[in-house]
């Protein structure tokens, strides 16, 4: 079958009709190529790939089992590649399958009246290849349609489109899916204590073998930050931070110092539990205290919610463009990310283009990523399982939950906490930490602070460890998955238990807290000896024709072994 998240089919073998009829008009427009898909019915392997390029065809990647292809536009030879042993079906997708749900979904809900107004649509186009020459471009233009800006990553254009020519867009062979950017929005809602944070940050006693993460960048995308160089007070926990910045909303602005004003407090509130310095008020330090702390590391802050807590068309994902290689003092090792865009319209996959563009980013330029899961779990009155947001759902985020720090349920979920798994059943959050409440630096005021919750609370207390770690083990600043893996590892399971087996119910277990919730004295001190732990590391890169051994020593009366590959 060819699948979508949008829908599938199973078609006929041999070449399509439909791509067949249609390469006389393609050749009309002076093309000699069009896009598809081949299904083949054994494994690609580097002979398969000659034979086809022999005949003029260039694979573009995979699409779960079938392959995206640009091919010769000329009957005689696609006859030819469709009567090779090894090739089952060429052709085209469904239109249905080219726009996302949560498009249809918008489209739906329109009159058909409303179809004859002006209409904008912001809009997505991934396209099967690159458009150096920009030939894709002007095709898109002609149907009425704006094109914005060219996401390298997801070989994509943002669109601003009426209905009439998101009809005419997706009839195009070069467009291979068309998405709806999604509403995306700020997630929300004490707690170092419930974490071991006091075992890491330096203080008045034990200061040695203790760390900040002085030595590390961090990166932000958030509502805006309460800093040294915004028109509003400053907010003491804040003021002596280097950074620099972006005002991702608006492309235009001249005013850079938009970045440090923050109209809805969300940004300086998540900051300052990452990174606050407590200098008004000890008791609420952030995590890791020493960021920003020095010109050579400033903290890279992009602004892409405004004062209602929303983002403006792609100013979420050209302010992660902008983390992806930092300012002044290069690109970022951790970047805390509390937002993001709700399953409203339907479950996430990690297909849509948010969560690839994180995965693009994590891959091209090994960063960790945090993000908040959302605070989608209890919704219109229900459980909702299946709920985390995008793109917290990517495969290379690390995506956390949020529990409680008080009361008599210490460590229990919080109710509005997102839960997994995925769309694609992939576990989700990874891991979880306090997040209800948080009391934390409060926007417009020099040392007033206030208590919100949420997984946007939660998020930067495993930003602030990360840092740390990446202070305690250098190598921990370019391997993002090695991050990833050694965090869940040390997890705490819920209520304390030795093995997910114990639980009533193991599979919602994993669903709401991942392998649970983080530990700051396991991660930064995985020990031998007797109830501690001992860590064994490993990352590295793998082929096709290659695989990686890896060699556990378990010693002698372990009680729990733990391995997670990431």
């Amino acid at each position: 079958m060819l699948t979508f998240t949008s829908g599938a089919f199973t078609p006929q073998p041999g070449l399509d009709e439909r791509m067949a009829s249609g390469l006389a008009a393609l050749r009309g427009t002076g093309r000699e190529f069009v896009y598809g898909f081949i299904s083949l019915n054994v494994f690609l392997t580097e002979t398969i790939r000659d034979e086809l390029a022999q005949l003029g065809v260039t694979l573009l990647g995979p699409h779960d089992a079938m392959h995206k292809a640009r091919l010769p536009a000329d009957p005689a030879t696609l006859a030819e590649l469709s009567s090779l042993a090894a090739v089952e079906w060429i052709g085209y997708s469904t239109l249905e399958q080219k726009t996302s749900r949560p498009l249809d979904a918008m489209m739906a809900g329109m009159s058909a009246r409303t179809l004859d107004r002006p209409i904008d649509l912001q809009l997505l186009v991934s396209l099967f290849d690159d458009d150096a020459a920009g030939t894709f471009r002007s095709a898109l233009e002609q149907t009425g349609a704006v094109v914005g800006n060219w996401d390298p990553d997801l070989r994509a254009y943002h669109l601003t489109a009426s209905p009439s020519a998101l009809a005419a867009v997706i009839r195009f062979d070069f467009v291979l899916f068309v998405e709806s950017v999604p509403e995306a929005r700020t997630f929300h809602d004490e707690s170092m204590a419930l974490i071991g944070i006091d075992y890491i940050r330096p203080g008045p006693v034990g200061k040695s073998n203790r760390y900040d993460g002085s030595s590390v960048r961090l990166g932000i995308l958030d509502s805006g930050f309460a800093m040294s160089r915004t028109s509003s007070p400053p907010h003491a926990d804040l003021a002596t931070k280097f950074a620099c910045g972006k005002n991702a909303l608006s492309p235009h602005a001249a005013d850079r110092d938009d970045v440090w004003r923050d109209g809805e407090g969300h940004g300086t509130h998540v900051l300052g539990t990452v990174a606050g310095t407590g200098a008004a008020n000890p008791r609420y330090r952030g995590a890791a205290p020493g960021l920003g702390a020095s010109a050579a590391n400033p903290i890279a802050a992009a602004k892409i919610f405004g004062d209602d807590g929303k983002a403006v068309g792609s100013s979420m994902s050209d302010g992660m463009d902008f983390l992806a290689t930092g300012c002044d003092g290069g690109r970022p090792h951790v970047v805390n990310l509390s937002g993001g865009a709700d399953p409203k319209d339907g479950v996430w996959h990690g297909t849509d283009f948010l969560s690839r563009k994180l995965d693009a980013l994590v891959w091209e330029h090994q960063q960790t990523w945090v993000v908040a899961a959302g605070n989608y779990g209890f919704h219109e009155g229900r459980y909702t399982p299946e709920s985390v947001g995008a793109p917290a759902v990517a495969k290379n985020a690390l995506t956390v939950g949020s529990v409680l720090d008080d009361g008599p349920a210490v460590g229990d979920r919080a109710a509005t906490s997102s839960v997994g798994l995925t769309g694609d059943q992939r576990l989700k959050p990874n891991v979880v930490a306090p997040g209800q409440f948080a009391t934390s630096a409060k926007a417009g005021t020099r040392d007033d602070y206030e208590a919100s919750g949420g997984t946007s609370m939660a998020a930067p207390h495993v930003t602030g460890l990360v840092a740390t770690l990446m202070e305690h083990y250098e190598h921990l600043q370019d391997r993002p998955a090695l991050v990833r893996a050694h965090l869940m590892a040390t997890a705490i399971l819920h209520d304390d238990r030795t093995t997910p087996a114990d639980n009533d119910d193991p599979l919602r277990r994993r669903r709401e807290y991942g392998l649970g919730r983080v530990s700051s004295y396991a991660a930064h001190w995985s020990v031998t000896g007797p109830g501690g732990w001992s860590t064994f590391w490993d990352s590295d890169h793998v082929s096709a024709g290659a695989h990686r051994e890896f060699t556990v020593v378990v010693p002698r009366g372990t009680q729990r072994l733990v391995a997670v590959a990431t």
